[in-house]
Order: C-alpha cells, then sequence, then structure tokens
C-alpha cells in the first residue's frame, strides 16, 4: 500500500479571514514544531509536495531538508481564490463586503465572489492534482490547505462537494494529517485512515496514531 499524508499547514499569524491566495505566513516556531513532531513519527515518507503559498511552503521546506526527501511544488495544490474578499479580516468587512459574502456561505457552488476561483474550477483542479498523485507510486507528505483537503476527500467518498456544510461542519485542524492508503495495483482502491488528526509530539498531551531550526 502507498501511504498518503495530507498536512494542513499551522495556524497563520494574521486576524481570521478567507485566506486563499494571499500568502500569509505561520510563525516560525509553530513551523518548526510541525517539523519536529512529524519527524518522529518516522512515516517513511519518500517525497514531499506542497502549495506554493508560504504558509504551505515554510514548513514543507523544512520537512524535507530535515529527512532529505525531494521537494515539489504544485500550484493546484493552492487554497482557493477568493478574489476581492481573499485576506479581508471579518472584523474589518463593511456591511457591503457581509451582504456579498453571505450568500456565498449559503450556496458556495452556486454563488461567486467578485473576483474569485468559482467551487466547480476548484473543484476540478484538486481532483486533476489527486489523479495525477494517485500514479506516482510513493509514500508522499502533501502540505496543503483546508479546503483542498476537503474536496480530495469528497471525491474520495463520492460526496457532495457543492454542499456548504461540508466546508462549515467538517473540522479539518491547522497542523493536522488527514492519512489515505492507495492500492499500487488499483489506485482507485483507497482506503482513509485519519481525516483531520492533530500531529503531537512527546512534549504534548497526545500523538498521532497512523491508524486510525527556523527557516
Amino acid at each position: 500500500m502507498i501511504d498518503i499524508y495530507l498536512l494542513r499547514h499551522g495556524k497563520v499569524t494574521g486576524k481570521a479571514a478567507l485566506y486563499g491566495h494571499t500568502d500569509i505566513s505561520v510563525s516560525c516556531e509553530e513551523n518548526a514544531r510541525i517539523a519536529a513532531n512529524l519527524s518522529a513519527l518516522s512515516l517513511d515518507l519518500k517525497q514531499v509536495m506542497t502549495s506554493p503559498l508560504l504558509r504551505c511552503h515554510a514548513v514543507a521546506e523544512q520537512v524535507a531538508h530535515q529527512q532529505a526527501l525531494p521537494l515539489r511544488v504544485a500550484r493546484d495544490l493552492s487554497e482557493m481564490h477568493f478574489g476581492d474578499l481573499d485576506g479581508v479580516p471579518f472584523d474589518t468587512m463593511s456591511t457591503q463586503e457581509w451582504q456579498t459574502l453571505e450568500p456565498f456561505w449559503v450556496n458556495p457552488s452556486q454563488t461567486s465572489l467578485p473576483n474569485a476561483e468559482s467551487l466547480n474550477d476548484f473543484h476540478t483542479r484538486v481532483v486533476r492534482y489527486w489523479a495525477s498523485l494517485a500514479t506516482q507510486k510513493q509514500n508522499t507528505l502533501v502540505v496543503t490547505h483546508g479546503g483542498v483537503i476537503r474536496m480530495i476527500l469528497a471525491h474520495l467518498l463520492e460526496l457532495d462537494w457543492t454542499n456548504a456544510k461540508w466546508y462549515s461542519t467538517l473540522s479539518i485542524q491547522n497542523g493536522s494529517l488527514t492519512h489515505i492508503q492507495i492500492n499500487p495495483k488499483f489506485p482507485e482502491h483507497v482506503l482513509i485512515k485519519a481525516i483531520g488528526t492533530p500531529i503531537k509530539g512527546p512534549n504534548d498531551d497526545e500523538s498521532y496514531l497512523g491508524s486510525d531550526d527556523c527557516l
């Protein structure tokens, strides 16, 4: 079996907002903690793939360096682009901006934010990425975003990715792992071993169970 680990980036340093293509960072200390805890898991990784955005790329680069793994950047792993509202802190949004955002919360597949990527286009590129990854046949750490992870899971489970509750109800915490196994002889046969599981080291409260220095 081939192991694919989807890592959501750490908590960003900015205020609460829709962070899509806005290139906000994660603290150096948080990235170092995530990288160290990943190393302690001994996952037998063969490569690291990452979104080009800094909140993913920085920790991916650190993990790849520490574990002497090849690092590849895939633009299709970027978060959904939220257009004019991308990166705008919720506590500074105007009444008009909230009125623009509300229909998107309720029905994201039928509502496009101004100058934003549509949910359908987002789905298409994420599924395209997954199809290419599934053919590589080596254990891989994929450092990406919550929206991308949810879209991959919806695709694999054949769930309705247009349902707003899939994004508002399913918790994929920052710094968590989603573990997927692929049968190399039959790539369409997958097992989802864990979803959004926190990864914690020996000094934390609990540890991730694979079954279920700053840059």
